[in-house]
């Protein structure tokens, strides 16, 4: 066999092989186009954003709790104030780095945007929305006329001359809160079942 034999043709030496792993591997986007990671939050749109969602989602607990009052300026005034607790909180929470992180993940992005938005869907829904927050509501006046003594004003016309101005609006932004926290543990709870769903029929 003569040495010429034993040497490769210069052609085989070009040839690649398809099992080989490749050198670089490309960059896959995240379903539906989502940057990862996802640019930093603007404040004036973090808060507007927050602002409609809250609003919306307060609007059957502002109907009861206004007609409750009477419509008198403290009660509401208190229930503004307590509304814009909530958006100022969610507004700050956003720019925390752990949910940054959170909301990196596109199946967590899903499961939050759907959550909110059924919040704000069942509050448009008038009866739906009366129903589920008028639960939370009874619940949230006891126990906030518990933790503070003052129940006058919350219940119409009832003694209201003896209840300051400043105590009645402190009054009802506490059961604002109490309210609100109540009905973000009921979104919370429903959120992370929608996570579930999500997660399990995504895509990897």
């Amino acid at each position: 066999m003569s040495a010429g034999n034993n040497k490769e043709p210069a052609e085989s030496k070009n040839l690649v092989n398809p099992f080989a792993s490749p050198l670089t591997s490309a960059t896959i986007e995240p379903l539906a186009g989502n940057p990862n990671p996802l640019p930093p939050p603007k404040l004036p749109n973090v808060f507007t954003k927050w602002l409609l969602i809250c609003t919306f989602a307060a609007g059957p607990s502002f109907f009861i709790g206004g007609g409750m009052g009477g419509w008198r300026v403290p009660a509401v005034v208190g229930m503004v104030i307590g509304v814009l607790i909530f958006v100022v909180g969610y507004t700050a929470l956003e720019f925390a780095t752990v949910i940054q992180q959170k909301m990196s993940k596109p199946v967590s992005r899903r499961a939050a945007w759907i959550a909110y938005l059924t919040r704000v869907g069942i509050s448009i829904v008038f009866p739906i929305g009366v129903i589920l927050d008028m639960f939370c509501g009874i619940f949230a006046v006891g126990l906030s006329s518990g933790i503070t003594g003052v129940d006058a004003g919350l219940y119409g016309s009832r003694n209201i001359s003896q209840v300051s101005v400043w105590v009645e609006c402190l009054q009802y932004m506490f059961t604002t809160v109490v309210q609100g926290i109540l009905l973000n543990f009921v979104l919370f709870a429903y959120m992370g079942v929608v996570w579930m769903i999500c997660n399990l029929f995504s895509r990897k």
